[in-house]
């Protein structure tokens, strides 16, 4: 998959575009929070609604399970709109993510999506 990291106004916007592969995916996600970390900014928007394909369940599983641990190891607590349309963005590895302690929700479009990151304000801390 490609990907194009934008700072916004508070947040990191992150577009993903091409075949969805889990490990695509992980190096997806990964990049936009370390590349957030680096901006100092905790909210991340990551736009998947240009990407083919979908992911298993146990992928989706794993994709979140892999991006919480990653934002852990970096003592991160971002806040993750994940932009994408059933079947290739069910809200699975969000909630895997949520529960494992990262700020995770799925939109199926980008307006609900920044109303939701602008909820936590545009105070941008990495930790």
């Amino acid at each position: 998959m490609d990907l194009k990291l934008e700072s916004r106004d508070g947040f990191l916007l992150a577009t993903a575009t091409g075949r969805a592969s889990l490990s695509e995916a992980i190096r997806v996600f990964t990049k936009a929070c370390d590349v957030a970390a680096e901006k100092g900014l905790n909210r991340i928007l990551v736009d998947c609604s240009l990407v083919k394909g979908e992911l298993s369940t146990l992928e989706r599983y794993e994709l979140g399970r892999t991006v919480a641990e990653h934002c852990t190891s970096r003592s991160m607590t971002p806040k993750v709109a994940t932009v994408g349309k059933p079947p290739g963005v069910d809200g699975f590895a969000a909630l895997v993510a949520s529960n494992r302690g990262v700020v995770a929700e799925t939109f199926s479009e980008l307006e609900s999506a920044l109303g939701w990151l602008n909820r936590f304000g545009s105070k941008a801390t990495a930790t």
